[in-house]
């Protein structure tokens, strides 16, 4: 039996009980290819901001040429 103040503090910080319901298994491959896509995603912000410093770049030597 729970107490009352075990409910409202239950209710308070939304603590629900484990269902007895099956997990999942956990599938290696779908991590794998998560991690793939995180590591594109990576380096494609990387050259984004590569190649907008370098545009920054030519244009302060550019201005500085005149």
């Amino acid at each position: 039996m729970k107490k009352a103040s075990q409910a409202k503090n239950n209710e308070r910080y939304g603590f629900s009980p484990q269902s007895h319901e099956p997990q999942q298994r956990l599938d290696v491959n779908s991590l794998l290819n998560r991690i793939r896509d995180e590591k594109h995603q990576s380096k494609k912000a990387n050259i984004f901001i590569l190649s907008g410093t370098a545009i920054v770049v030519l244009v302060f030597v550019s201005l500085l040429s005149i």
